[in-house]
């Protein structure tokens, strides 16, 4: 066999191998991009999952300040409630600068009152104190997502007078913050590894259909009132949860 014919059967050999290679390639990317994810730089980056629920079931909800008050099928303030397109919470007698968090209407918690914190053998990373002398003045500091949940929820703040044994920090006999899931604390896998990975700020249950938000803070992705509660629904799942209340969710995180 003489050195031009092996050269052309060469030749057609690489080009064919090319080809399988190419279309293999192809297909591999089609079967990525159709399961929404696609390895860049040896990191796997997922398509993020929507956590918010439907912000139109606000109304008539107990989140709808007044609607109760108004009787079955009542209206209350709507999105104002807890939000002022200007001037942060004025309307009130409070501050402006409470509209740099998320337009918020309403005065935030005193950052001198402790709440507590949640402790336990198992739990290898430990909750920082919400109120740590340092008021929320940006829309960066990861307290905000739980924090304006306090301006209701503290029992003291809020301007309806909001007070109960269930309040945090309530007046009555609450415990605070001591006898609630940990809130403020960094989602750690190097220090707690059996919980599930994150990927786009958020983490997934094992079979990844369902995810919940994690808030970036100085020292690392946090979990707030906000990871487990969306406060404007509650039609679709009890208590303003973002999924059913049941053990499903809470292996959203642990494994």
């Amino acid at each position: 066999m003489n050195k031009s014919y092996m050269s052309k059967m060469n030749r057609r050999y690489m080009t064919n191998t090319n080809g399988r290679y190419i279309a293999s390639t192809i297909r591999t990317l089609a079967l990525t991009i159709a399961i929404g994810t696609i390895a860049v730089n040896g990191q796997t980056a997922t398509t993020p999952i929507n956590t918010n629920l439907p912000k139109s079931a606000l109304a008539g909800s107990t989140h709808d300040i007044g609607a109760s008050a108004a009787g079955a099928g009542g209206v209350g303030a709507g999105c104002k409630g807890c939000h002022a397109p200007h001037n942060g919470a004025t309307a009130i007698g409070g501050p402006q600068s409470t509209g740099v968090m998320l337009l918020w209407a309403r005065n935030l918690p005193d950052p001198t009152k402790p709440y507590g914190t949640y402790t336990s053998p198992s739990n290898l990373t430990s909750a920082k104190e919400l109120s740590n002398g340092t008021a929320l003045t940006l829309n960066t500091d990861a307290r905000m997502y739980s924090l304006l949940c306090l301006s209701c929820h503290d029992g003291v703040t809020s301007m309806l007078v909001v007070n109960s044994v269930n309040m945090v920090g309530s007046v009555a006999s609450s415990a605070g913050l001591t006898n609630d899931h940990p809130i403020n604390m960094v989602y750690d896998l190097t220090v707690q590894p059996a919980l599930n990975p994150i990927t786009n700020n958020q983490v997934a249950n094992a079979a990844g259909t369902s995810a919940l938000p994690l808030f970036s803070s100085s020292t690392g992705l946090t979990v707030q009132c906000a990871t487990c509660h969306d406060a404007h629904n509650t039609a679709k799942y009890t208590n303003y949860l973002r999924q059913p209340n049941t053990a499903a969710h809470c292996l959203t995180c642990h494994t």
